[in-house]
């Protein structure tokens, strides 16, 4: 949820440089605002959580699982992003999704397993989705504010500080590539760090 302040913002100074497609943002539009609002708490659910599953399960699944057997991780994860980032068909917010593409794949990598990019995807989109939502369901809202105002301070702020938290967080873990160039936790226990290697090798 960190993310969602700061990704708002960065949005906001995109649009200056590089403003969006109106017929995409048209589109999204119609299929989006009709639901937030007849149904806005389930249309948060439900986009944050196929969103958060389905996605992750392709994009940090078989297709870096793929590539690290014949790149190193980053070039994996860089190619991932870039491919996660090109499927929404959106040019004008590809950069910032190759870039949140990255963030995810990175933590996939470091973590070892897919879950925690799952959590996160689907907070962020519930997140996004739920501010959206807000916006239409007061009208006032939705007229074009500064890009950052008083309030958006406090929300970039609170925003950076989880992030930064989640980061150092994530960066505690420690990755042990395998030669085949998959990716597993190393523990701090040398004990569990063989049986982790024991049950790889018997796989």
């Amino acid at each position: 949820l960190g993310l969602v302040p700061v990704v708002g913002l960065l949005t906001r100074l995109q649009r200056l440089f590089l403003p969006p497609d109106s017929a995409t943002e048209k589109f999204i539009n119609d299929l989006l605002i009709p639901a937030l609002q007849a149904h806005p708490i389930l249309t948060v659910v439900i986009v944050g959580a196929s969103a958060g599953i389905f996605e992750e399960l392709l994009y940090r699944g078989p297709i870096p699982n793929a590539l690290l057997r014949k790149s190193r991780p980053w070039v994996a994860i860089m190619i991932t992003a870039v491919i996660f980032a090109a499927a929404h068909l959106d040019l004008q917010g590809m950069p910032l999704r190759a870039a949140l593409g990255v963030v995810l794949g990175w933590i996939v990598w470091r973590s070892g397993s897919v879950f925690p990019a799952m959590v996160l995807h689907g907070l962020y989109d519930s997140g996004t989705v739920a501010l959206a939502a807000w916006e239409v369901h007061h009208p006032g809202a939705q007229a074009t504010p500064p890009i950052l105002d008083n309030a958006g301070v406090v929300r970039l702020i609170i925003g950076i500080a989880f992030t930064a938290v989640g980061i150092y967080l994530i960066k505690q873990l420690r990755p042990l590539i395998q030669p085949d160039g998959f990716t597993v936790i190393s523990s701090s226990s040398a004990a569990a760090a063989k049986r982790i290697e024991t049950s790889s090798t018997s796989a």
